[in-house]
C-alpha cells in the first residue's frame, strides 16, 4: 500500500522533471541519461516515509470534530442563505436626482442636452438650467437638498461618497445665476462637507444648516435660515472670511451684513422652503427606518434568533485564519447594530437595551481583532441616521448613546427640539454638552505636554463654532467658557487639573470671578501666536448678542504668474476660462 502511494507520487512528479540540462549546460543535444532519472526516482522515494504518521487521540478527535462541524456548517449555510440571510437595501439617497415641481429644466451633459419635465438622475459635471416660470428640487447623495428658482443656472461640480463609509461625503456646486435654497441635512465627520460656490465667493458647511443664495448681475445676497455657515468673499484685492449665523443676511458687493427683518422671514419663498425642509427631513427619516428594517429579517425575540447567533459562533469556530476572524468580528458588530436599528424602527424598544449591550461587546471584540476603521464607518453611518430623526424616543436615545454622538452634534439638534416643543430633552442635551466639554479638557492630561498645543487649537476651533451656536440658541455660557479657557491655560503646564476642577465648579456661575481667574492665568504664561489667535477669537464671542457675524479681512493672494501680464491680458484670460468651462452659463433657455 505504501509502495503504491510512492508510485503515485512519482508519477505526478515525473512530468515536472526537466528533460534537458540546466543552467549553462542547457542544450537540445544534452538530454539527462536514463540512469540519472532512475537514480533521481530512488532518492525521491527513499525520502518518503514508509508509514503513515500517527495522530494522538486529541488530534484525531479535533480533526473528526472539525470535519463534522464543517459538514454541519455546510448544511446550515444552505438554510441561512434562503431563510436567515439579511436583505440589503440602498442608502437613503443613493443618487443625485432633479425633480421638477413646475415647468421644465435642461441638463447639459457633455455635448448632450436633456430636457427634463418630470424627474432625472444627475451626475458629476452636469449643468442644470431652470427655465423661467419653473422650479425644481435637487437631491444629493449626502441627503442635502436644494430648491432651484426660475432662471437658476448651476453646475454639479463634485459629488463623492466614500465606498467603505457612506457617511463620508463631499458635494460641490457652482451657482451662476438665479436663486437657490440649500438644506444641508446631516453631515457627519470632520472629512465631510458641502460647498456652495458663486461668482464672488463660497459658502462651506460642515454641519446641519439652511441658507438662501440669490446671485445677481453685480452681487450675491446670502441669507442664513438655520444654524451656521462659513463664508469666503472676494472683494477687489481683499478676502472676507468668517461665519454667518441664523437670521443674518449679507450683500457681497459692498460687504454689508445685518439681521433679517420679519418681512423677509415671512416671504413666500422662505415660508415655502422652511415647510418643505420639515417635510423632506421626515421623508429621509422614514427611508432610514425602512432601510434598517429591510436590512435584518431575524430579530431578538424571534424563535430563530438563537439559531442565528449559534450560526455566528460556529462560523467563528471553524474559521482558522486571522483575517477571517477579523472580518467575522466586524460583521458580528454590524449585525448587532443593525438589529438595534431595526427594533427601534419597528417600535420594539423592549429588546433594544440588551441588543445594544451585545453590540458594545461585539465592538470591543472587533477592536481587539481588526482595529477601528470599519467600526468607525458603521458608527458614523448610524450617527447620520440619528441626526435626521424627527421623533426622538427612548429607543433613539439608547442608539444615540451607543454610537457616541458628540456634544457638538447633540448641540446641533437642540434648535429642532425647541421648535418641536421638546424642552426637557433640549435642556438635557445642553447639560450633556456642558459635562462633556469639561470632561474633554480633563482628558488633556493624558496628552503629552509637547502635543497639547496642537490639540488645544483644534478644541478652540470647535469651541468657537459651539459658542456661536449657543448664542443662536440664546444660551448664556460666558462663565463656563471662561472656566474652560482657564483649564486650557493650566493644561499647558504640568498641573493636576482634576484637583482644580472642584475649585472651578464652586464659582462656575460667577462670570466676574471666572474672568479674573482667566486673566491672571493667561498673563502668567507665554503663549504662542497661533494659540493666542485661537483664544482671542473665543474671547471676542463672549458677551455677544444673539446675532452671529464673524468676519475677518485679509489681502487676496496674488498669483506670481500674473505679474508678467497686463490687467487687460489678465481680464481676457479670466473671461476665456469662464467661457471655456461653461460657455452657456449666462444664456437664457
Amino acid at each position: 500500500m505504501i509502495n503504491d502511494a510512492k508510485s503515485r507520487i512519482w508519477a505526478r512528479m515525473q512530468d515536472k522533471l526537466p528533460d534537458r540540462g540546466v543552467g549553462l549546460l542547457r542544450s537540445s543535444s544534452l538530454e539527462i541519461p536514463r540512469l540519472q532519472k532512475v537514480q533521481m526516482k530512488e532518492r525521491l522515494l527513499d525520502s518518503l516515509p514508509d508509514f503513515a504518521p500517527s495522530l494522538s487521540y486529541s488530534e484525531k478527535f479535533s480533526m473528526l470534530f472539525r470535519q463534522k462541524a464543517a459538514f454541519s456548517m455546510l448544511l446550515l449555510s444552505v438554510f441561512f442563505v434562503f431563510v436567515l440571510a439579511p436583505t440589503q437595501s440602498v442608502s437613503a439617497s443613493s443618487n443625485n436626482t432633479l425633480e421638477i415641481s413646475q415647468g421644465t429644466a435642461v441638463i447639459t451633459r457633455g455635448n448632450d442636452k436633456i430636457i427634463v419635465t418630470d424627474e432625472s438622475l444627475v451626475i458629476q459635471g452636469d449643468k442644470i438650467e431652470i427655465a423661467n416660470d419653473s422650479m425644481a428640487h435637487l437631491y444629493f447623495v449626502d441627503d442635502s437638498h436644494m430648491t432651484l428658482g426660475p432662471g437658476t443656472i448651476l453646475a454639479v461640480t463634485e459629488v463623492y461618497v466614500q465606498p467603505g463609509n457612506k457617511a463620508r461625503t463631499e458635494v460641490v456646486v457652482d451657482q451662476f445665476s438665479g436663486r437657490a435654497w440649500t438644506q444641508v441635512l446631516n453631515i457627519v465627520g470632520k472629512d465631510s462637507f458641502f460647498s456652495h460656490r458663486f461668482p464672488d465667493g463660497e459658502i462651506s458647511v460642515s454641519q446641519r444648516a439652511s441658507f438662501d443664495v440669490d446671485v445677481g448681475v453685480d452681487s450675491t445676497r446670502i441669507e442664513v435660515a438655520r444654524n451656521l455657515v462659513d463664508v469666503m468673499v472676494n472683494e477687489g484685492d481683499q478676502v472676507y472670511t468668517g461665519t454667518l449665523g441664523q437670521g443674518v443676511k449679507m450683500e457681497t458687493a459692498i460687504i454689508v451684513t445685518s439681521e433679517l427683518s420679519d418681512e423677509e422671514k415671512n416671504d413666500v419663498w422662505w415660508k415655502f422652503n422652511l415647510a418643505f425642509e420639515k417635510s423632506y427631513a421626515r421623508v429621509v427619516d422614514e427611508k432610514y427606518k425602512k432601510e434598517a428594517i429591510d436590512r435584518v429579517l431575524i430579530l431578538p425575540g424571534n424563535p430563530l434568533y438563537k439559531l442565528k447567533t449559534f450560526q455566528e459562533q460556529v462560523q467563528l469556530f471553524v474559521t482558522l485564519s486571522k483575517s477571517g476572524k477579523q472580518e467575522l468580528a466586524v460583521k458580528r458588530a454590524q449585525t448587532r447594530l443593525n438589529e438595534a436599528q431595526s427594533l427601534i424602527a419597528q417600535g420594539k424598544n423592549e429588546n433594544v437595551a440588551e441588543t445594544l449591550s451585545n453590540y458594545e461587546d461585539a465592538v470591543s471584540e472587533a477592536l481587539g481583532l481588526a482595529g477601528e476603521e470599519q467600526i468607525l464607518a458603521d458608527t458614523e453611518e448610524v450617527q447620520k441616521q440619528v441626526l435626521t430623526a424627527q421623533n426622538i424616543d427612548a429607543g433613539t436615545e439608547l442608539l444615540k448613546s451607543s454610537v457616541s454622538l458628540s456634544a457638538s452634534q447633540s448641540l446641533s439638534m437642540v434648535s429642532d427640539l425647541i421648535e418641536n416643543g421638546n424642552y426637557d430633552l433640549a435642556m438635557q442635551y445642553l447639560t450633556n454638552y456642558k459635562d462633556e466639554s469639561h470632561a474633554i479638557l480633563l482628558d488633556l492630561e493624558s496628552v503629552p505636554l509637547e502635543n497639547r498645543q496642537a490639540v488645544i487649537i483644534t478644541l478652540l476651533d470647535q469651541k468657537l463654532a459651539d459658542l456661536q451656536m449657543l448664542r443662536i440658541l440664546a444660551v448664556d455660557v460666558d462663565a463656563q467658557t471662561l472656566q474652560e479657557m482657564s483649564m486650557i491655560i493650566l493644561s499647558l503646564r504640568e498641573r493636576e487639573m482634576n484637583h482644580l476642577s472642584d475649585f472651578f465648579a464652586a464659582s462656575a456661575d460667577d462670570k466676574d470671578v471666572q474672568l479674573m481667574i482667566y486673566s491672571k492665568l493667561k498673563n502668567s504664561i507665554d503663549i504662542d501666536t497661533e494659540l493666542q489667535i485661537g483664544l482671542s477669537q473665543v474671547e471676542d464671542q463672549l458677551s455677544g448678542s444673539g446675532l452671529v457675524v464673524d468676519l475677518t479681512v485679509s489681502d487676496a493672494p496674488v498669483d506670481p504668474r500674473l505679474n508678467a501680464h497686463s490687467d487687460e491680458t489678465e481680464n481676457q484670460s479670466n473671461g476665456s476660462e469662464e467661457s471655456a468651462d461653461y460657455p452657456e452659463a449666462h444664456n437664457d433657455l
